[in-house]
């Protein structure tokens, strides 16, 4: 898995790639941790080149949001896989997340 970091216009932008599982995950966490106690209250995940994500890996999604919206903050994601969408719906995340096509309508909604 590769994490690449941006900012845009207040947006803190995570890309993720390759394999979210319980190998990668302690890795994945450190940073999206790093970034919420930095004071970030507006993330976008970018999520076209995750290839695969276990449940420890929609998991860690989950608890960002929730640590998101404790801090009044917003999630946002874009870009999902074929293989990738159908797990984020079997899981539920479509009626609890925003869920975007592109990055563009992601960062608008955050804005």
């Amino acid at each position: 898995m590769e994490i690449a970091l941006r900012e845009e216009k207040n947006i803190h932008i995570v890309t993720v790639s390759g394999k979210l599982d319980a190998v990668s995950v302690r890795d994945f966490d450190e940073k999206i941790q790093g970034l919420l106690e930095s004071g970030a209250l507006k993330m976008l995940f970018r999520l076209e080149s995750l290839e695969y994500i276990s449940s420890i890996g929609l998991r860690s999604f989950l608890q960002a949001a929730k640590t998101m919206k404790k801090q009044k903050g917003r999630i946002a994601f874009s870009g999902l896989q074929e293989t990738t969408a159908k797990i984020f719906k079997i899981a539920g995340f479509y009626e609890i997340l925003g869920i975007y096509s592109t990055e563009e309508e992601a960062l608008a909604a955050l804005v």
